[in-house]
């Protein structure tokens, strides 16, 4: 107790220090003591410097994203460039790719039609026409234009027309030099096709001039020839698709479906077309004589 009387407006310094034990053990503090007052002068400096603490780590968090996704950024483009190197030009589509990169990174995709197609375009995988290649498909325009009039006119095609006398020579020097461009360096379907053809051609001679089927012979005929045309038809087909428009082609790989549903088509409508026709010759007494 204090001798010294208190002023009503003053508080007794023992009620003070009571109050202030009191709160402490109610809060669960071990000591509360006079340097409360100094300690509470010095909880908005601590607090200052938790808060720098915090936006320090923030920012640096921050930084550590920008680099994590500017990392995954460069190593992407690295794995790009890494498919544009890895092309074969003797596969079957020009590209062979060693590894899977569909996805990479955090949430990053990439459209695996999409990303063929750019390649292919970036890699192209039909070569460049050569001079005898030229040669070779201006005589297999030749070819087509002068078999197909002669199909529409004559309903088969044969030695005593001229314009099957024309598309016969064609197409055996289209076959002919098939046979001599290898810019693939290797046997190939083209050659393959040429071969067809020409033993199409051997076998429909044959039967036309020896007539070594009997009254088969010219049916031997038609259905060998006609197959020609065929074979004219799906490399006609194949380098239109893949290499028109220039620099655009409508297909950029030799594995497309639309090139498999454009072969079915082409087959089928061989098979009906030969029907027909056999059907056709089955009707005439005789070999109806003329020329284009």
């Amino acid at each position: 107790m204090h001798d010294r009387k208190l002023e009503p407006w003053q508080d007794d310094p023992n009620d003070v220090h009571d109050q202030r034990n009191r709160t402490a053990r109610r809060f669960g503090f071990s000591n509360l003591s006079t340097k409360g007052s100094d300690d509470a002068a010095g909880e908005p400096e601590t607090h200052e410097a938790e808060r720098n603490a915090y936006d320090r780590q923030a920012q640096q968090n921050a930084t550590e994203d920008v680099a994590q996704k500017n990392y995954e950024s460069t190593e992407y483009e690295k794995h790009k460039i890494a498919e544009q190197r890895h092309y074969d030009p003797c596969s079957d589509d020009g590209l062979i790719i060693h590894e899977d990169y569909s996805s990479f990174g955090s949430g990053r995709t990439v459209d695996p039609v999409i990303a063929s197609r750019q390649r292919s375009i970036r890699e192209p995988s039909m070569p460049e026409i050569i001079p005898l290649g030229w040669f070779h498909t201006a005589l297999g325009v030749t070819a087509l234009i002068s078999g197909v009039y002669t199909l529409a006119k004559f309903k088969e095609l044969s030695l005593e027309t001229r314009s099957g006398q024309i598309y016969l020579v064609a197409t055996l020097l289209t076959a002919g030099t098939a046979l001599a461009i290898f810019q693939r360096g290797e046997f190939g379907p083209g050659h393959a096709l040429a071969v067809m053809t020409l033993l199409a051609l051997a076998v429909g001679t044959v039967a036309a001039t020896l007539k070594p089927f009997g009254r088969f012979s010219r049916h031997v005929q038609a259905l060998s020839y006609s197959s020609t045309l065929l074979f004219h038809c799906i490399p006609a087909v194949t380098d239109g698709l893949l290499r028109l428009p220039v620099g655009d082609p409508v297909l950029t790989s030799i594995e497309d479906p639309i090139l498999t549903m454009c072969y079915l088509g082409l087959l089928v409508l061989f098979l009906v077309g030969v029907g027909f026709q056999l059907r056709w010759v089955n009707r005439q007494p005789a070999r109806a004589e003329g020329s284009a």
